[in-house]
């Protein structure tokens, strides 16, 4: 709890018999952490639903936001994934912030329009039952695009049965329907959002899109199991960024645009599975998941400077299938007194990309190829890490964590059927495998 007190003010008037002045009374602006379960400080904490629930949200991923210095924003339509900033780093779409949903990870490797790519917009912000954040790469369970942190959002297994209708301005529009029932010894909670909205675009972003989850939970608080289906559709026109010389010309206003048929189309359909079983002692959680993952998206960087009869307009496009799997045991023990646990775990996931690919388009119809491969990318990593608390404000972080990456490549542009010859194929040749391994050592304190 922070405590800030403004001293004492003097108002002062003048007036034609000189000066007066009177004292103004003391304000005291106290902020409190209600509803924050766990804030041990702003590089790691843990923010309760309560928290999240009484804050308004303008998009799905400013559920971000309640990280202490997390800048969530957008550049180029509501569809499109965020804009983040975190530590002084411009994490661009997600490069250097690990996010999982319910233990799913959201981040893409290879994607199509950027590194990481982190897109919330399937989330329904309703449900999000907790958020766990950390800061820095200091922690052995925490791998790739884990450099400026991670943030973990936990999902509600009931909620109360509601209808909610939302009209505002510029288009939008948002209805959403939720609730729970007991079923076979457990709970099911279902939950469906529709949303539209213009913005204050000359072009309007027309952007729709629709919501879905399902999902089961069994068990107690400290022995459960979940299964979950989750489905997005979304598609959108985009005003992106425009020359300035465009606007102080008089060609458009600062709402106008110079390619109307930029935007996209994105769809996301997942079912994971999550089994947790805490004691006193020890903790074991287990999940496993598979996403069906496509991205369209249209966008005009340069305008007229490569083709300046039918514009730059480009496609990107990306068609993916994600699985994995993540297993981990904690032990919780005193060393010399002093509280300590102890955490072994594995992890993998395997990225099938079908297409990743970059095409030139004309209102997005598309009339030539810079490139479109398939890619098979696979990560696993196994790690151990210790944590012990010395002192009230003193607390370690021990960990080790070896990850190996593995890529194969099949230019299907150059290479259709995939042979690749380097020395006799004249169209060159990028197609290949690699293989890497990292040894990371963690230490915070």
């Amino acid at each position: 709890m922070g405590l800030f007190t403004a001293g004492p003010a003097l108002a002062t008037g003048t007036g034609d018999s000189g000066s007066s002045g009177s004292r103004l009374e003391t304000i005291t602006v106290t902020a409190t952490a209600t509803g924050v379960s766990n804030m041990e400080g702003a590089s790691v904490g843990d923010v309760s639903h309560d928290e999240i629930a009484s804050q308004p949200l303008l998009r799905p991923g400013a559920v971000l936001e309640n990280v202490p210095g997390l800048i969530v924003t957008q550049h180029s339509g509501e569809g499109k994934a965020n804009q983040y900033f975190l530590r002084a780093f411009n994490l661009d779409h997600g490069t250097d912030l690990a996010t999982e949903v319910d233990d799913v990870p959201i981040n893409m490797p290879t994607h199509a329009h950027g590194q990481g790519y982190t897109d919330l917009n399937f989330l329904i912000p309703e449900l999000v039952a907790d958020l766990h954040y950390k800061k820095g790469p200091y922690y052995a369970d925490e791998g790739d695009f884990a450099t400026a942190g991670a943030v973990r959002m936990g999902l509600l297994n009931t909620v109360p049965n509601s209808a909610t209708l939302g009209f505002g301005e510029d288009g939008f529009r948002r209805g959403l329907l939720m609730g729970s029932t007991a079923l076979a010894g457990g709970t099911l909670l279902g939950a469906g959002d529709v949303y539209h909205n213009d913005g204050p675009f000359d072009n309007p972003d027309d952007y729709n899109r629709i919501n879905s989850v399902l999902r089961y939970h069994h068990g107690s608080a400290s022995d459960f199991f979940t299964l979950t289906a989750m489905g997005y559709h979304g598609k959108w026109n985009s005003t992106d960024q425009v020359p300035e010389h465009a606007i102080t010309e008089g060609l458009i206003n600062r709402f106008g645009t110079l390619a109307p048929t930029d935007g996209g189309e994105s769809s996301r359909y997942s079912l994971s599975f999550n089994r947790i079983r805490r004691s006193d002692e020890d903790q074991v959680q287990l999940s496993a998941y598979v996403i069906k993952y496509k991205l369209d998206l249209y966008s005009t960087f340069t305008y007229y400077l490569a083709d300046p009869v039918r514009g730059d307009q480009m496609l990107q496009h990306d068609d993916r299938t994600v699985s994995g799997f993540k297993g981990s045991k904690a032990w919780f023990t005193q060393l010399w007194g002093m509280d300590t646990s102890n955490l072994v775990g594995v992890q993998a996931r395997f990225d099938d990309i079908k297409d990743v690919g970059l095409y030139h388009t004309f209102e997005r119809q598309i009339s030539g190829a810079d490139q479109n491969a398939g890619v098979m990318e696979s990560n696993g990593a196994v790690y151990v890490e210790n944590t012990t608390q010395w002192r009230e404000k003193l607390r370690t972080v021990l960990g080790l964590r070896e990850g190996v990456f593995n890529f194969d490549v099949t230019d299907k542009l150059l290479n259709p059927n995939g042979s690749c010859n380097i020395d006799s194929d004249p169209l060159g040749c990028d197609s290949g495998s690699k293989r890497a391994n990292i040894f990371s050592p963690k230490l915070g304190v």
